[in-house]
C-alpha cells in the first residue's frame, strides 16, 4: 500500500494545451479550446471534497460527470 501512496503523489509534468492536442486537426482543436474557454469549471465543496463539474444547456433532464 505504501509503494502505491507513493507513486500515486508522484506529481506529473503539466503540459500546455498546444502540446496536448498537438495531433488533433486545428478545427476540433479549435472547437475544444473556444468550449473550455466559453464554459469553466466550477467546483463545490460536499463534505470535504471538492468536485468539479461544467453546466451547460437547458432542459428538464441532466446529465452529471463528476470528477474529484
Amino acid at each position: 500500500i505504501v509503494i502505491v501512496a507513493v507513486i500515486y503523489l508522484i506529481p506529473t509534468p503539466s503540459q500546455s494545451f498546444q502540446e496536448i492536442y498537438a495531433k488533433v486537426d486545428s478545427t476540433t482543436a479549435n472547437s475544444l479550446q473556444a468550449f473550455r474557454q466559453n464554459n469553466p469549471p466550477k467546483s463545490i465543496d460536499v463534505d470535504g471534497i471538492k468536485w468539479s463539474y461544467i453546466s451547460v444547456g437547458k432542459g428538464a433532464e441532466t446529465i452529471l460527470f463528476c470528477t474529484a
